[in-house]
């Protein structure tokens, strides 16, 4: 079985090197070195870990990162739901993005955006209870 992930902050990576990039025309896409993958024996924990990641325009990058798996027959998703509960273009009060193939995009309710919260200072929904 071999896995490959999914680089969605305007870049794509396919750990396979297949490369392909999405972007706005009128912005310069991220760039970034290829990501050390580490695996945990013990507790089975694989992580990436992004490398020198640098956008010319000095816009911030997230990286965010989907999963897949090979088992012969075609690639399949690992995660049904992928959402980082992150920035989204100023919607975060109202709206969060599924960055899975699923789609599966949220409505906010009950939640307050604090945009310097989170483990990477990027901002994090804070929820009351």
């Amino acid at each position: 079985m071999s896995l490959f992930f999914r680089y969605l902050s305007s870049v794509i990576l396919l750990i396979s090197c297949i490369t392909s990039t999405e972007y706005n025309a009128a912005n310069t896409p991220p760039t970034h070195d290829t990501p050390i993958l580490t695996m945990d024996i013990t507790s089975k924990d694989l992580t990436s870990t992004p490398q020198n990641t640098f956008d010319a325009d000095n816009d911030d990058v997230k990286n965010i990162f989907n999963w897949y798996k090979d088992e012969g027959s075609g690639l399949e998703p690992i995660q049904v739901l992928n959402m980082p509960f992150e920035a989204n273009d100023g919607n975060e009060t109202s709206f969060t993005k599924d960055y899975s193939d699923s789609g599966y995009n949220g409505t906010v309710i009950g939640a307050t955006w604090n945009a310097t919260g989170g483990h990477d200072g990027k901002g994090a929904y804070e929820f009351d209870g």
